[in-house]
């Protein structure tokens, strides 16, 4: 196989610094994109893929969110090299015709969708589903797709075995620094529609099969985890904390996204770091996003069976 060294961009939209991280894979003078980042970061990604003087053969999307695949339709523009992007069948069709996608982003993220910015089309031709367990053999190295719904239904995770490493999306949660360049956050990444069981399960299948082959967990926001591996073991008890004290507050009268996300952060030391964050992107945009995808999956009658459990 090929060797293969992987670098971390940065595809944060300005003013703000290292909140979404896509992956370069780059194998001889050749490199595989994991997740393109927002169209309005497209200028940025372009500028740190041609630092590393490489050509960008192919792009691996873990789904279609604005923040995560919202760029690949201008990168496959400005680039002029990339072959074929890859997406959850689901997704095909946005990536094509991304209006759809737009008036959803615009409806439920306000603001943030300009910030991110709105997608351009990809060619039909350009576009390709790979299959749940599907190896992708690109420039010489493998990647293995992992459908991981929940978060989204159009979810897959990315293993990269030779790299000892899984590209999580947002599978796996966040993780963090506030601007003050010390405190760690994290929170699940969960807006609605949250499917809080699926993406437990979701999560337990991705330790299943990376045990014994990853030691790097390449999170979407930001870089790899400080616990490696072991972070998703964390995150599973993190997600069974976060909907258990959810559904508590919910039911002891926490009925709209304000009063929850009070009840949570005074629940929880790690929603309350979440919600007190100086930097607005932490605060209004995970957090909330957690909280409404939280109380989205309270209002519908989401439990998890008593026998749930994590390692």
């Amino acid at each position: 196989m090929a060797e293969v060294e992987v670098k971390v961009l940065d595809g944060t939209p300005e003013p703000f610094q290292r909140m979404i991280s896509p992956y370069l894979v780059i194998s001889g003078d050749e490199a595989v994109l994991i997740d393109s980042g927002p169209r309005s970061a497209s200028d940025s990604i372009v500028d740190q893929i041609r630092s590393e003087g490489v050509r960008l053969r192919f792009i691996i999307l873990t789904h279609i969110h604005l923040d995560h695949g919202g760029g690949a339709g201008s990168l496959y523009r400005m680039l002029g090299t990339v072959e074929k992007v890859y997406v959850h069948p689901k997704g095909l069709k946005h990536l094509v015709d991304p209006s759809k996608l737009w008036e959803a982003s615009r409806s439920f993220l306000g603001p943030y969708a300009d910030y991110y910015g709105k997608p351009e089309p990809l060619p039909e031709n350009a576009v390709e589903a790979p299959g749940d367990g599907e190896v992708l053999k690109l420039l010489g190295v493998e990647y293995k797709i992992l459908y991981t719904p929940g978060h989204a239904s159009h979810h897959m995770s990315v293993m990269l075995p030779q790299a000892s490493t899984v590209f999580t999306g947002d599978s796996a949660g966040v993780s963090v620094v506030d601007d003050d360049g010390r405190t760690r956050v994290e929170v699940p990444t969960n807006p609605p529609p949250f499917k809080p069981l699926l993406y437990y399960r979701s999560l337990l299948r991705m330790i299943e099969e990376c045990r014994g082959y990853v030691e790097r967990v390449g999170l979407g926001h930001y870089g790899y985890a400080p616990e490696g591996f072991y972070y998703m073991e964390k995150h599973g008890r993190s997600i069974l904390r976060w909907f258990k004290a959810a559904l508590e507050s919910f039911r002891s009268g926490a009925g709209d996204a304000g009063q929850l996300a009070e009840a949570l952060a005074d629940a929880l030391d790690e929603a309350a770091r979440a919600y007190r964050a100086s930097n607005p992107v932490i605060r209004e945009f995970f957090y909330m996003g957690a909280v409404y995808g939280l109380l989205d999956a309270a209002l519908r009658g989401e439990e998890f069976p008593a026998e749930v459990s994590i390692y």
